[in-house]
Parts: structure tokens; C-alpha cells; sequence
């Protein structure tokens, strides 16, 4: 309820039919009106919770339209705990100090299994512009906001999409400002509050492509026009998307490097996700801990567009196995998302 605080509850059941209150997660009290994930976090040996919560945005204009208003700043925030029954404090998540301070609902924090050191979210982000302005008489659906708007005015005038979050130690995250899921072609019933909503739990990392003998594909669930006639309802849409294909590192035409940092690797083959245009391409080279080429680890020119292609080298990378080494990909109109090293066909953890 507006203005009230609510501690979780865990309910518990021993046929996964009929449940019954158990006990509270935490004896804090916040505004958990939102999604609220737990989870057993096997890379900690802990259960975690990611909850909602709100916050004080004093150094913020209270209408600039993008940010929070000063205080009443939605946010995410986590507790832990070794059996369920005893949680930690609340603490916030750490976004960065250069963040944008976005107002932000669910979180959908989880594990992705292709990489299970790292911890995936996909906050929505919530804007609230405030006041009706002429972009809002030529948006989609305006009888229809004008209508919602003496129910609560944000109702009528705030819109939300999905950001892309990830971070190693489930405490200190990196996030895009860009969104992740932007809200559908405008329609009498799209852009509203309530779109963009990823399904808890419905991340699905190796689902078939419907094209034969393509790569498998990542797949979601997101929920798209919240505000809809009742004969119709909320749509859930079902996205696809290429394997780890989060976030990528691009260069246009003119050829661009890319160096990591170093780090030691265990396996045989190096294998690269990918995509490069028609004229595009790709190199890649193995380099020492200080940047000098090791000879006999440098690619082909490679071209294509595949989650798992193998980069060939004419030394055998075993020979540099646990060996302080940097990867240098020089590319032009290509795209690359991951690579690996593996091992008698085994992933192998950087």
C-alpha cells in the first residue's frame, strides 16, 4: 500500500501444491512491491535476494524527466544468507559511481550458465516524465492515457524498457544506459507502464533456431501492453537471441584492436563468437603478458557469422597453456561476443 512498508515472506509446503506461511526473510521492512528474487548462489555457497526498495536522490532536478524524483528514487537492493532463515542487512547494489541514478523495478538477477561466474540482470528501468507535453498528443494511445491520467497521473504519463546488468561478486555491477528490450512500435496499446517486463526465470540459453543446421538460441519471455482491453489482455512476446549476445564489441569498416587484459587459460582450442559482414573480417592474435605477438599464434583472416567457430593457429595452444598471455582481435565491420578455450571438447574457465 502507497506510503507503507512490507517485510517478505517465505511460505513453504511439502507437496508443492498446498503452502503455508514458514517465516520472514529478514525482519526488514521496505517497499517490496516489485519482483523479488532468491536464489541459491552455488559460486558463494549462499542464498541471495535481490528486492526492491526506494532511496533519497537529493543531487537530482526533481522533474528532469529521465531520473528519479528527490525522494522517492525506486532501486534494487540485496540480503543474504547461509540456510534461508537468517538474512544480512539490506544493503544496496553497487551501480558505480558514473551511473545514472534510474529509477528501476524488477531485476531478474540469475546466474547464466554458460558462464556461471558471472550473475546476469535485467532491471526495468521506470521514466516518469511528469507533465503532458504535444510528444504525448502524438504518442500512441492518448484517449487512453487521458483516461488513466485522474486514476494516478504517472499512470498516464510513465513508460519503462529493460536494461542488461551483469557483475562477478553479486554486489558490484556494470550496467548499459542503453535498454536492453526497447518497448514495441508504437500501437494503440504499446508504450505504456508496464512494458518490457522479463518473465522471472524464463531465460532458456539453447533453445533450436527455426532455421536448420543454424546455431541455438537464447530465449525470454517479456510482457508488452500492460494497459489493454480486457478482452485482450497483457501480450507475452517470446525474444530470441544469439548466444551471449548481451553485449558486444564492434568496429565499423576502418579496422579497430582489441587487447585484453592478461589472464591464463587451460585447454587446446581456442574457439570465438562472432560476425563479420561480407567484406568484413577478423584476426586474432595471442600476445605475452606485455604485449609482444607470441609467434606462431596469429589467425587467418576469418569471416562469417557463428557463436563457435575455432581459431587456427600453426603452434598448438598447449604449449601456452597456464602461461600469462593477452588476446589482440583486430576487426573491420565485425562484431565479437565471447570466446573460450576448450579442452577434449570441455569448457575450460578463464
Amino acid at each position: 500500500m502507497k506510503g507503507k512498508k512490507n517485510t517478505l515472506k517465505c511460505l513453504v509446503s511439502e507437496d508443492g501444491i498446498h503452502f503455508r506461511f514458514g517465516w520472514y526473510l529478514g525482519s526488514e521492512q521496505h517497499f517490496f512491491d516489485s519482483q523479488n528474487t532468491v536464489y541459491y548462489d552455488e559460486e558463494q555457497d549462499k542464498y541471495i535476494c535481490y528486492c526492491r526498495g526506494w532511496h533519497s536522490s537529493d543531487g537530482l532536478p526533481e522533474n528532469d524527466g529521465i531520473h528519479a524524483a528527490k525522494d522517492r528514487t525506486r532501486d534494487i537492493r540485496r540480503m543474504e544468507s547461509r540456510d534461508f532463515k537468517h538474512w544480512s542487512k539490506i544493503e544496496f547494489v553497487d551501480w558505480g559511481s558514473e551511473a545514472p541514478d534510474f529509477q528501476m523495478y524488477f531485476n531478474n538477477m540469475q546466474r547464466y550458465p554458460r558462464a556461471p561466474h558471472i550473475l546476469v540482470g535485467f532491471p526495468v528501468r521506470y521514466v516518469e516524465r511528469h507533465e503532458w507535453t504535444d510528444n504525448y498528443d502524438q504518442l500512441c494511445g492518448r484517449e487512453a492515457r487521458l483516461h488513466r491520467i485522474p486514476i494516478n497521473k504517472r499512470f498516464g504519463l510513465a513508460v519503462t524498457d529493460t536494461l542488461f546488468a551483469f557483475s562477478r561478486d553479486t554486489v558490484h555491477f556494470e550496467r548499459a544506459n542503453e535498454a536492453f528490450i526497447r518497448p514495441e512500435p508504437e500501437s494503440n496499446w504499446s508504450w505504456v507502464y508496464g512494458d518490457c517486463y522479463m518473465a522471472a526465470g524464463s531465460l532458456d540459453i539453447d533453445v533450436p533456431s527455426d532455421f536448420p543446421g543454424a546455431d541455438s538460441e537464447i530465449s525470454f519471455f517479456v510482457t508488452h501492453r500492460r494497459w489493454i482491453t480486457e478482452n485482450e489482455g497483457t501480450r507475452i512476446y517470446r525474444h530470441t537471441l544469439r548466444k551471449d549476445g548481451f553485449i558486444g564489441r564492434y568496429a565499423g569498416y576502418k579496422p579497430e584492436t582489441l587487447v585484453t587484459k592478461p589472464f591464463l587459460f587451460e585447454g587446446d582450442t581456442l574457439r570465438i563468437n562472432f560476425e563479420t559482414s561480407a567484406a568484413g573480417w577478423m584476426k586474432v592474435e595471442l600476445l605475452d603478458k606485455i604485449g609482444h605477438p607470441i609467434e606462431g599464434y596469429t589467425s587467418c583472416e576469418m569471416f562469417g557469422n557463428s557463436i563457435d567457430r575455432k581459431v587456427s593457429f600453426k603452434q598448438n595452444l598447449v604449449l601456452q597453456e597456464g602461461k600469462p598471455v593477452r588476446l589482440r582481435i583486430t576487426m573491420s565491420d565485425a562484431e565479437v561476443y565471447s570466446f573460450q578455450f576448450t579442452k577434449e571438447g570441455k569448457q575450460a574457465e578463464l
